[in-house]
């Protein structure tokens, strides 16, 4: 669903909000079609890197990216089958998120106030997200700490690790009394 943010790129050029740039991570098999696309409409504000190191990657994040898009297909099979990596990444690094698709991870984001989800599809809510929070710092420190606060708080590795231990104990326990029963 990358190519909703070149939607979203081709707004903000409307718009005149230069300042806003929307950098793109990696290796995808969508790049080289994303990279035409935005030279085609002259998008100066899509900044293409290619992959690096998680280590890289989470300095980058850390101090020169100032949030975290979530972005998909809209798909409604998505909305509740996805674990993206990145997400757990950019609340890991304090960072506030914009998600585009409904869903677990939306929920997340509304319960905790750790971002702001817009409807999918819509590059001019999309857009109007990227403006207020642009404007808005005290905003995106907020939302930021919310994201770390959660990531240290439900996604732990120490406790990721209890609740896989939870579940395999349970799940043994319940295979021991069906095989007693029989």
């Amino acid at each position: 669903g990358l190519e909703n943010l070149l939607e979203v790129a081709r707004e903000l050029k409307y718009l005149k909000r230069n300042c806003i740039k929307i950098l793109f991570i990696g290796e995808g098999a969508l790049k080289k079609s994303l990279i035409k696309s935005a030279k085609k409409y002259d998008l100066k504000n899509c900044i293409f890197i290619d992959s690096m190191p998680k280590e890289e990657l989470s300095k980058l994040l850390k101090e020169s990216v100032h949030l975290g898009l979530m972005v998909l297909k809209n798909i409604p099979e998505f909305y509740d089958g996805t674990s993206p990596n990145k997400f757990f990444d950019y609340l890991a690094c304090g960072l506030p998120i914009i998600n585009n698709y409904p869903g677990w991870l939306a929920g997340i984001i509304k319960k905790y106030n750790c971002g702001i989800v817009v409807k999918p599809e819509d590059p001019i809510e999309f857009a109007n997200a990227l403006i207020k929070l642009s404007k808005d710092e005290l905003l995106v420190r907020e939302l930021g700490e919310n994201s770390y606060k959660i990531s240290k708080e439900k996604f732990s590795k120490k406790d990721s690790i209890k609740k896989f231990q939870k579940y395999v104990v349970d799940k043994y326990a319940n295979f021991l009394r069906k095989k007693d029963s029989i």
